[in-house]
């Protein structure tokens, strides 16, 4: 059974979704209760669990949903 997605994977992947494409220093702005090195690795996260998409071409990665 696989693991569940944590908390801040969901808020991340809910903000980037109301955001639109976005860099992870834009989704910390909505979050900054948290380091922005763990923002960005929940970001990370959000990709490899495909909940969110990443575009790698420029700097910084800019996170979208699928939808």
């Amino acid at each position: 059974m696989p693991r569940p997605v944590g908390r801040r994977i969901k808020q991340v992947a809910a903000i980037v979704e109301k955001l639109g494409p976005c860099s992870a220093a834009q989704v910390h702005k909505h979050m900054q209760e948290v380091n922005i090195e763990n923002v960005h690795k929940y970001c990370s996260r959000a990709v490899g669990l495909r909940l969110l998409d990443v575009d790698r071409s420029g700097f910084p990665k800019v996170f979208s949903g699928f939808g």
